[in-house]
């Protein structure tokens, strides 16, 4: 195994990047928002699926009067 020097350590640590409250805060939104989408998304296509369901169930070949 080879061993990492102090000054390649402090070198790792000055390139990451620091979290701060306002990123994760960012972060937050920015997954809520996503999974409103994706909730939206889902109602769209059950609602479809609902409607569709009902115009083959409204048509069933019988017999129109």
């Amino acid at each position: 195994m080879r061993s990492v020097g102090k000054s390649n350590q402090d070198a790792a640590q000055a390139r990451r990047p620091y979290k701060t409250k306002d990123d994760f805060l960012r972060w937050l939104r920015e997954k809520n928002a996503c999974q409103r989408r994706l909730m939206q998304v889902e109602i769209i296509q059950a609602d479809r699926a609902t409607s569709q369901a009902l115009m083959v169930w409204a048509n069933d070949g019988g017999a129109t009067a």
